[in-house]
């Protein structure tokens, strides 16, 4: 399981802005533009951010993300990407607290296994 992953449970986003995972973004700003309790029907959100060796590892990362994103969407939550330099960062927005925890839980485990076949690819390159 990724260990370097930080919870910000008060950052606020944009439930509706598109997503580029080899965008680069504000680290001021990060992913902060959802209000909790505002127009947003999202009323719980959490932040995630992986923090990588490389920008290369970052956004191969991210690109084996992206393509979960709809996968994992659903009516009661739904999820954010971005990267900034070596930083993957995940927010999960979701109506209630059970499906904020099953959308943080799911989305750990995808990190975790992007991240192992990412290592596994470098491993194969290495003693190719």
């Amino acid at each position: 399981m990724p260990t370097d992953a930080e919870i910000d449970a008060d950052a606020e986003i944009d439930a509706d802005a598109e997503i580029d995972a080899d965008a680069e973004i504000d680290a001021d700003a990060e992913i902060d533009d959802h209000q909790p309790g505002a127009e947003s029907p999202y009323a719980h959100a959490v932040t995630l951010r992986f923090r990588y060796s490389s920008v290369d590892r970052a956004r191969t990362i991210a690109n084996a993300l992206t393509p979960e994103i709809d996968g994992v969407d659903d009516p009661r939550s739904r999820v954010r990407l971005a990267r900034k330099d070596a930083t993957v960062i995940v927010r999960v927005l979701a109506r209630d607290l059970t499906a904020l925890r099953a959308g943080t839980n799911s989305w750990i485990r995808l990190v975790d296994v992007a991240e192992a076949a990412a290592e596994t690819a470098v491993t194969r390159r290495s003693t190719a």
